[in-house]
C-alpha cells in the first residue's frame, strides 16, 4: 500500500469515454454525458452534437470505433 505523500505525487490514470447517438438515443446520451464528466471522465462526443430526426448512428458509431481501434479516446 502506498503512503500518502506518494499518491499525491503519481498522476492519476485518465479515465476516458467516446459516446455517440442519433436521434434515438441522443436524450440518454446527454444524460449520460453530464453524469461522467461529474464523475471525472474525461469524454469525447462524437456526435450527433444536437437532436435531428433525420441523423444516422452509422455516421457516429464508426468514427467512435474507428478512434478506439486506434488508440485515439480523445480525437474526435
Amino acid at each position: 500500500m502506498m503512503n500518502p505523500q506518494t499518491e499525491a505525487i503519481l498522476p492519476k490514470p485518465l479515465k476516458r469515454v467516446g459516446i455517440a447517438a442519433d436521434h434515438g438515443g441522443f436524450e440518454l446520451k446527454e444524460f449520460l454525458a453530464g453524469k461522467l464528466r461529474e464523475a471525472g471522465y474525461e469524454l469525447t462526443d462524437f456526435g450527433d452534437r444536437q437532436l435531428k430526426s433525420d441523423d444516422d448512428y452509422p455516421d457516429f458509431v464508426i468514427p467512435l470505433a474507428r478512434a478506439v481501434a486506434a488508440g485515439r479516446w480523445i480525437e474526435a
